[in-house]
């Protein structure tokens, strides 16, 4: 849910829907669309997709279960975050080289779900720290 002038506007409702069309979408790639460049310059369509399934098992993991994992130490600027981040991204990334568009996509889904789930519980009025 976002909020303009102290309205809120109501989007969960949209998750499972996006969602939805993100899964179609991913099940009709061929094995050379998968692989194909993106914008994010090193990273192919896997990779983002890989992604995404990143920020969602952490936020997951971060909201629902209060568990943090890995903790950013030594962060004093804003390259240091973005260090931080980066090295984060390309292990999950290389890591998950190891796994099939199908498994990602399955993956995907799944977490997503869950996601959409675990944000129907929360108060949209409580700042809430996910990462």
């Amino acid at each position: 849910m976002s909020i303009v002038n102290d309205v809120p506007i109501k989007t969960l409702h949209l998750f499972p829907t996006v969602d939805r069309m993100l899964i179609e979408l991913l099940h009709s790639l061929t094995e050379k669309e998968w692989n194909k460049p993106t914008i994010a310059k090193l990273w192919t369509v896997k990779d983002i997709v890989s992604h995404l399934l990143d920020g969602g098992l952490r936020a997951l993991s971060a909201s629902r279960d209060n568990f943090f994992g890995e903790k950013a130490e030594n962060i004093n600027s804003y390259s240091d975050l973005v260090s931080f981040l980066n090295k984060l991204n390309m292990e999950w990334t290389n890591a998950t080289k190891r796994l099939s568009p199908q498994v990602l996509t399955s993956l995907l889904e799944i977490t997503n779900k869950q996601y959409a789930e675990h944000l129907a519980t929360l108060n949209p009025f409580k700042i809430q720290c996910i990462l």
